[in-house]
């Protein structure tokens, strides 16, 4: 095994996450029947339901749930030694370890920036954001909560982050904020194996300072010394940290966002001041109640079409409901175990344990936690023949795809909203919710999810409609499509 971060040896991912919900279950009797007979097949279709039942357990009950299985994901991953030895992340993140060393670059100052969104070909900026917000969330592709975030973003004159400091994991992404966080003036470290310097050459950024090892952070094999980095950045003062990487395959996604929760857990409270991320669309999530009324309506009122899909069985009903809320089916398959932990794990649990309790461990700290959830882009990783019929084919049935500037702008303004509005739902310092479980609820309402969640019908038959579409309108993507139906690459 490569030195760094890993999963156990000879675990494979759907495998230690399905013992994961199962030690969940073996504590909290709501969960057991959804993890009886539970394999890697029927994995996906048991943790929406699996979800729904824990998000109904009563204060303290559901952040408790979400705890164990924060903790018990932590502790599967490990450290791989040169010599192969496996020891526990946890374990080799205590150790002591030096700083890496850095290199800082004032690119300019910042006069503020205006709020834009390049969104369908135009350019929304300043107040015009509300126009936009406005639409979106009249075709129930943003929830409520994130219009009111967007409105907020519209009434800035402008965004000026001059003083603030930003810790940024997988600084390079393609939808991490970086950018308007230089924009607008910020100071930031960039952690990443790609090249600070040539991240702001190729935007031309001439604002913010840029904090970087010129010979570039691996997240996965010196986490211990990107921690003390971290500390040695913040020099004493509150830091906001992103945790924004991500590749896919050989489990990376889980590893990568593990090792980011590790690195955040081992740094001082003291100086955390924010923690942001951003939630898959596939990822579980209770539907808002705006869309569960747009969904049930669309259900039960079929066009020909959507009458004709269903009887082939390729439409099933999106909406499952557990007492009074609903959940859609919006988990793809084809994103594999590893993909589906770490969105759930390490995004959607971890960020619910961290925003009601902090991330020590001893007094509950509540902290500011922006989790927005992000919508579906045409991102580098998603560039394979089902999911590029599927872009083609979505817009016929309501369904909204964004590029990655598009998702890098609007998600990133919504991040902002979170750390820096006093309202927001995400915030600390304004915590009017009764319990745990409601805070938990509401900081997870902040959707863009392009209609997926609002959709009458589940998200892999949408898929499947969708690619049928978009094989019409580009038939070259049809020996790629069959070749991975074949599991051909």
């Amino acid at each position: 095994m490569a030195v760094g971060v890993n999963l156990p040896a000879g675990q494979t991912a759907s495998a230690v996450f399905q013992s994961i919900l199962m030690g969940a279950a073996e504590r909290f009797d709501a969960l057991a029947p959804y993890v009886e007979g539970l394999n890697k097949q029927n994995l996906a279709d048991r943790l929406i339901p699996f979800e729904a039942a824990r998000a109904a357990i009563s204060s303290p009950g559901r952040v408790d749930a979400a705890a164990l299985m924060a903790r018990l994901g932590a502790e599967r991953l490990v450290y791989v030694l040169e010599d192969d030895v496996e020891v526990p992340l946890s374990e080799y993140m205590v150790a002591p370890a030096d700083p890496l060393s850095l290199t800082a670059r004032e690119l300019g100052s910042a006069r503020g920036l205006t709020p834009r969104i390049h969104y369908d070909g135009k350019t929304f900026a300043g107040q015009e954001i509300r126009y936009l917000a406005d639409d979106m969330a009249r075709r129930n592709t943003i929830t409520e909560a994130a219009h009111d975030g967007l409105s907020w973003v519209a009434r800035q004159s402008a965004l000026d982050l001059t003083g603030q400091k930003f810790a940024v994991l997988g600084a390079g992404a393609e939808l991490a904020p970086t950018e308007i966080l230089l924009r607008a003036g910020a100071t930031v470290l960039f952690i990443d194996l790609v090249s600070a310097e040539k991240f702001v050459a190729d935007r031309s950024i001439q604002s913010g300072t840029i904090v970087y090892a010129p010979q570039g952070a691996n997240l996965l094999t010196h986490p211990a010394e990107i921690a003390a980095t971290i500390e040695a950045f913040a020099a004493g003062d509150a830091v906001h940290v992103g945790a924004y990487a991500y590749v896919g395959g050989k489990a990376m996604e889980w590893r990568l966002t593990g090792v980011m929760n590790a690195i955040i857990r081992s740094l001082d409270p003291s100086i955390v001041q924010s923690i942001g991320l951003y939630v898959s669309p596939t990822a579980p999530a209770q539907a808002q109640t705006e869309d569960v009324v747009t969904s049930l309506a669309g259900y039960s009122d079929p066009s020909f079409w959507d009458r004709a899909w269903k009887k082939m069985g390729v439409l099933k009903r999106n909406l499952h409901q557990h007492g009074e809320t609903h959940w859609p089916r919006n988990i793809v398959s084809l994103q594999g175990a590893s993909y589906l932990a770490a969105q759930y794990l390490e995004k959607r649990l971890a960020a619910e344990v961290f925003a009601t309790r902090g991330i020590g461990t001893g007094e509950k700290q509540p902290i500011t936690v922006s989790a927005n959830v992000a919508g579906i882009t045409q991102t580098r990783s998603m560039q394979i023949p089902t999911f590029q019929a599927g872009f083609l084919g979505a817009p016929a049935l309501g369904i909204e795809t964004y590029l990655p500037e598009t998702t890098r702008w609007l998600s990133g303004l919504l991040y902002l909203e979170g750390i820096l509005d006093p309202e927001a739902v995400a915030s600390a310092k304004h915590n009017p919710f009764e319990d745990e479980n409601e805070k938990a609820r509401r900081m997870s309402s902040v959707q863009v999810h392009g209609a997926v969640y609002s959709h009458p019908y589940a998200i892999e038959g949408a898929i499947a409609r969708a690619a049928l579409i978009g094989l019409r309108k580009k038939p070259s993507l049809i020996p790629g499509f069959v070749g991975s139906l074949m599991g051909k690459k």
